[in-house]
């Protein structure tokens, strides 16, 4: 039962390292993304020779598109989010479920 349980454990805590790796390098995909967007619109803006309501309507359109590119890119860490919640009440169910046996057969060895 021992060895059981310590393959559940490793098991859990290999899949909730490697649900945070993933969600870390989604976060930085996130942040390139963010860089790169805001130095773009600010080359196109600089260099564009639009007034500055055209400039105000350029601006406007290419965050409005970037905004959903995010919130594309946002439901997969909150996906992410959910499936690691998920694993930590498995395990925390998987623990309780060894420490409820290992009491009962404390009990009747007594």
């Amino acid at each position: 039962m021992n060895r059981t349980q310590y393959l559940l454990r490793g098991f859990f805590f290999l899949l909730t390292i490697l649900l945070l790796y993933y969600l870390n390098n989604k976060a930085g995909i996130n942040l390139k993304t963010i860089s790169k967007f805001k130095l773009e619109t600010l080359n196109k803006i600089q260099s564009d020779s639009l007034g500055s309501k055209d400039k105000l309507d350029v601006l406007v359109r290419d965050t409005t598109a970037f905004n959903k590119q995010i919130d594309e890119d946002s439901s997969h860490a909150r996906e992410l989010i959910s499936y690691l919640i998920i694993v930590v009440v498995l395990f925390g169910t998987s623990e309780l479920i060894f420490a409820t046996i290992k009491r009962k057969t404390f009990i009747n060895n007594d």
